[in-house]
């Protein structure tokens, strides 16, 4: 039997993965925050004059650990305020 704990993570990843699929590249960043809500993680860095913007939402389960790491995230990249990348190859890009 699981968890309520158990549950809620399993539940945020498959949200999370729903919500991806229907991203489209070129939408706004407030419009992706919108509808994902408040990320995981957050990173910033300016990259030949613009701002660049990766957030991070839980989408797999790789540690029991109760922690929620990086490598359990799909990261969504914004650049100039407008998504331009996510996951793992678009981030190992950067």
């Amino acid at each position: 039997m699981s968890s309520n704990s158990d549950s809620a993570w399993k539940e945020e990843q498959r949200v999370n993965n729903q919500k991806i699929a229907d991203l489209q590249l070129g939408d706004s960043f407030e419009k992706v925050r919108s509808l994902m809500g408040t990320p995981r993680f957050n990173e910033a860095f300016e990259k030949e004059g613009k701002a660049v913007q990766v957030i991070f939402y839980r989408t797999m389960h790789k540690h029991s650990d109760g922690e929620t790491t990086k490598d359990e995230c799909t990261a969504l990249i914004f650049n100039g305020g407008e998504l331009v990348g996510f996951g793992d190859k678009a981030y190992s890009r950067l």
